[in-house]
């Protein structure tokens, strides 16, 4: 179920059409990826950077750098070992970001565990998020678990 507190989506027109590459299967990517969007379906790891319009990631996916993109969603499984930047991350399966998370919508139905500092303008919580280090945010909104080891500094929370 996702909050619908922060009316964030209401005039955001998803309907494109998808254009970029879908890993299905198993695969090791040791280039960068900067594609439109990019599906993982099958277990891939990205050896190199990804920058891309989207991610989704319904199967399992390892990201050894840097990844950015405007859209990322995660219903399956991913580990990021670096930084993650996007406009909009969407957990509604499990991920573990090890290095900074820079986002202005930060949406947890599922389970999120961030070894570094947060950084967004809208957090929703439904699900579980663990953070070791700072949470800086202007609203949240938590209906789910918040745990955080250092400092949580934001405007309005619910």
């Amino acid at each position: 179920m996702a909050l619908k507190s922060f009316n964030v989506f209401d005039e955001i027109d998803f309907s494109h059409s998808f254009d970029g590459m879908v890993i299905d299967g198993d695969r090791v990517i040791d280039e960068e990826v900067n594609a439109g969007d990019l599906q993982v379906t099958g277990n891939a790891k990205f050896m190199e950077e990804v920058d891309t319009d989207s991610v989704e990631i319904i199967g399992t996916a390892e990201f050894r750098t840097f990844a950015t993109c405007d859209d990322l969603n995660v219903s399956g499984s991913a580990v990021f070992k670096d930084e993650v930047v996007a406009e909009s991350i969407v957990i509604s399966g499990g991920a573990t970001i090890n290095g900074k998370v820079n986002a202005d919508v930060l949406i947890v139905e599922g389970k999120l565990k961030v070894n570094s500092k947060v950084n967004v303008l809208s957090i929703g919580i439904s699900g579980y998020m663990n953070c070791i280090h700072r949470v800086y945010f202007d609203k949240c909104h938590v209906k789910g678990s918040l745990v955080v080891s250092d400092l949580v500094k934001g405007i309005d929370i619910k």
